[in-house]
């Protein structure tokens, strides 16, 4: 398996092209983009589920006005999951569904975290903690989420807390990625590419 280093930049870069390139929003191009970097940025994968998402090129939409249910329809979390985390966040209340991608759950848990005072702890369908973000400190399992069911909690149980080793939370300005992923992202980013024309180099492509 051939790897690659890529930068965070860069990263961000060709994931938000790739998003666009499926006619996704700018909005929400550039919040999944930032998913994954913060993802890159903790070492946790994130390609896979990316690349999965875009072969379907069609995007299914987020019932906004059920999120507040205790199940809801399934959650692409590369799209959605920060709009979810906001708003339980707000209403300082929990959820349990069906989840695409809970890799991204993560991410949009530490992204949320990072700018508010806000801990939050993820829990597989059998209610076991995979994940928590405790103020900086950070708690992940070690073993894959395979599940497709998970419980958010925004009130976080010391007595379940206390049992948790969390570690500091350590970001890095670079990633090692799967080179076919990322040769497989650049087949979707490249779609947003200007064909190059008289027209097109006077505004600036083909340069």
């Amino acid at each position: 398996m051939l790897m690659v280093e890529k930068s965070i930049n860069q990263i961000k870069s060709e994931t938000f092209k790739a998003l666009i390139g499926i006619n996704l929003s700018k909005s929400l191009a550039d919040d999944c983009s930032n998913l994954c970097c913060n993802l890159a940025k903790i070492k946790i994968p994130f390609l896979k589920d990316l690349i999965t998402l875009l072969k379907r090129n069609k995007i299914e939409e987020l019932i906004y006005n059920d999120v507040h249910k205790e199940v809801t329809k399934n959650l692409i979390a590369p799209f959605y999951g920060l709009n979810l985390i906001e708003y339980l966040s707000s209403e300082n209340i929990n959820w349990s569904g069906n989840v695409i991608a809970p890799n991204y759950l993560i991410s949009a848990m530490l992204t949320y975290n990072l700018e508010n005072p806000k801990n939050f702890m993820l829990l597989n369908k059998h209610k076991i903690p995979v994940f928590c973000v405790n103020n900086s400190l950070m708690y992940l399992t070690r073993n894959k989420l395979l599940d497709n069911f998970y419980h958010i909690k925004t009130d976080l149980n010391l007595s379940i807390t206390d049992e948790l080793k969390f570690h500091k939370i350590v970001y890095f300005d670079r990633c090692i990625i799967n080179k076919s992923e990322w040769n497989e992202l650049l087949n979707y980013s490249k779609k947003t590419y200007v064909k190059e024309s008289k027209t097109s180099k006077e505004k600036g492509a083909g340069y």
